[in-house]
Formats: C-alpha cells, structure tokens, sequence
C-alpha cells in the first residue's frame, strides 16, 4: 500500500489512495449535489476546486485512519493567524495531494506529456471509469485474488499492461464496454 503523510500545525496525518477511496469520493461528492467521474475528480484537483480538494483530503486520511480524519478537519477549520500561516497549509495540502497522487496515480510515459491513459476512454470528463469491469478483469482476467477494492490505480493498470505484455495483446484489440 503507498501512502503519504501530511504534516499540518505539528499533526502527522497518513492517507492513501485506492479503489475504494475514489469511489467514496464519487459517492461523498453526490451527497454535496456533484454527480462526477473519476476522471473529473482529478481535473477537478488540479483546477483547485475546494469542495473535491475537501473530499480528496478527507477520504485519503479516513482510508488509514478515521480519528486522522477528524483531527484533520478540526486543524483545518482552526482559524489561522495570518495570511502567511493560510498559505502554508494550503501549500501542505496541495503537496500532499500531489505526492499520493504521484505515488498511486500511473505514471506517464517518459516521452509525452500525456497520461497513460491517452486515447482511451478513461482521460475524457465525461467518461467514467467503470468499477465493476475493472473489477472483473482483476479478479478473472488478470487472476489477482487480493481485493481489488484496496489496489491503487498505479496496481491496476501496470498489472493490466504487464498481462497485456505477457499474453502479446495490443491496446487497440481490448474491446471497452
């Protein structure tokens, strides 16, 4: 499992990025009125939107530890003393989102800027990942029998491109559904 700290006013708080977390997100983001995909949680992020950076933060932490959670969100709403100390921790906040999304995120190929996701369903905001056929390919397909539920998305796709490799399947030959 890989997992990040964020550190915060003299707190310690570890998170972690799995299957599980990114759907609870999609379901504690429909409770706030936001119907999203997967994908759009990470464009979201990236465009600093406080409700899914709010989500984001909260189900990382509560994956490990619900009490860090908590902590985390009593820490957070304390009021800060100045502008700087505002800055710091969203300074914090923004470092440890984009190190747990560097370390449970798959990785981009070296020679393009473009995720690996490139040209596949999965990139566009209106597409979502579909959970369940991700879910099927894992346990049957690929044979894992760990739970897919607590993999990262790193496991998942470099497991689906090493079985790809091994059994000499081109992308373009995988029918989505």
């Amino acid at each position: 499992m890989y997992t990040s700290i964020l550190e915060l006013d003299g707190n310690k708080f570890i998170g972690t990025l799995d299957m599980y977390v990114l759907k609870k997100i999609q379901d504690d983001l429909l409770q706030e009125g936001e119907k999203t995909t997967i994908p759009n949680i990470f464009i979201k992020l990236s465009k600093f939107d406080m409700l899914y950076i709010s989500s984001f933060v909260l189900n990382t932490l509560s994956r490990i530890n619900e009490i860090d959670s908590d902590k985390f969100l009593e820490v957070y709403l304390k009021e800060a003393a100045d502008d700087l100390e505002r800055l710091n921790r969203f300074n914090t906040i923004f470092s440890y989102i984009n190190d747990i999304m560097t370390k449970c995120l798959p990785k981009t190929k070296e020679s393009k800027e473009e995720s690996i996701f490139e040209d596949d369903y999965l990139l566009y905001e209106d597409k979502d990942w579909e959970l369940d056929y991700m879910e099927y390919i894992w346990n049957s397909i690929i044979g894992r029998n760990d739970n897919f539920w607590n993999i990262t998305p790193k496991n998942y796709f470099e497991q689906l491109n090493i079985y790809k490799k091994f059994n000499n399947i081109k992308t373009e030959e995988v029918e989505m559904f």
